[in-house]
C-alpha cells in the first residue's frame, strides 16, 4: 500500500478551544476537535467513513522572578487508525503539519504519512524556559511519545505490537543582538523505543544556528 495517506479527502472538523489566566502565576489552554466525513482508504482507491478525534492542553506556571521563569506541562493527542475497522479514525492535522514543538521528529514520519504530519499520537510535555539577562532566552522541553494505534505488519519499520515511540529532548537558546538582528541555537535529542523494528531505532540528532536581520 502507498507509504503516505491521499489528501482526497472531504472532513468536517468541529472543535473548540478555551484559555484562562487564573491568577497571576498560572494559566491554562484547552483545545479539542471531532473530524467527520469521508478519506481516500490508503489500502485502496475507494472513499471510506472518517471518524477522528484530537485535544491538546497546556499549563503554565510562570515564576515572576528576575529572570521570566516559567514551566509548563502539556498533553497532545492525534487519534490514530485502528486497523481492524474499515472507517478511518486517523486524525488529520489540516493546517498544523509544520514543525510545532520539533524540527527532528517530523521526518520520523515519513514512512507512515508524511513529513511533520505527527498524527497517532499521545504526547506529554514538560518544560522551563527563563532569560538569563535581557539578550538571552533558553527553553527547554522534555516530550514522552506514544502512538494511539499500532499499524501492525505494515514493513515500514514499525513494530507489530508496541505503542512507545519513545523520548526527545528539545532545547533552544535564542539571542538578540539588535532590533534587527538575532539568532538561535538549537538542539534535539531523540531516543526511539519499541514502537518502531530494531533496525529501525538507532538515536537521532538535530542541530542548527540560524541568524536572522530585518530590514
Amino acid at each position: 500500500f502507498p507509504m503516505v495517506w491521499s489528501k482526497k479527502a472531504e472532513i468536517l472538523t468541529f472543535g473548540g478551544a478555551v484559555s484562562q489566566t487564573l491568577d497571576d502565576n498560572w494559566n491554562y489552554r484547552l483545545e479539542g476537535a471531532i473530524q467527520t466525513g469521508d478519506k481516500e482508504s490508503r489500502y485502496t482507491n475507494a472513499m471510506e467513513d472518517m471518524e477522528a478525534y484530537g485535544a491538546l492542553t497546556n499549563l503554565e506556571y510562570k515564576f515572576n522572578d528576575s529572570h521570566d521563569s516559567s514551566a509548563h506541562i502539556g498533553y497532545e493527542y492525534a487519534s490514530g487508525d485502528d486497523p481492524d475497522t474499515d472507517d478511518i479514525e486517523q486524525f488529520d492535522l489540516l493546517w498544523a503539519e509544520w514543525p510545532r514543538w520539533s524540527e527532528l521528529y517530523i521526518y520520523t514520519y515519513v514512512p507512515e504519512t508524511m513529513i511533520a504530519e505527527s498524527t497517532n499520537l499521545h504526547r506529554i510535555n514538560l518544560g522551563h524556559k527563563f532569560n538569563p539577562n535581557k539578550q538571552w532566552q533558553i527553553c527547554t522541553d522534555y516530550h514522552l511519545l506514544w502512538a494511539d494505534e499500532n499499524p501492525e505488519n505494515t514493513g515500514i519499520g514499525i513494530s507489530d505490537s508496541s505503542k512507545f515511540r519513545g523520548q526527545l529532548i528539545t532545547c533552544w537558546a535564542k539571542y538578540r543582538f539588535s532590533k534587527k538582528l538575532w539568532g538561535h541555537l538549537l538542539g534535539e535529542y531523540f531516543i526511539p523505543d519499541n514502537y518502531y523494528e530494531k533496525s529501525n531505532r538507532d538515536d537521532a540528532f538535530f542541530l542548527r544556528f540560524n541568524l536572522e536581520y530585518a530590514f
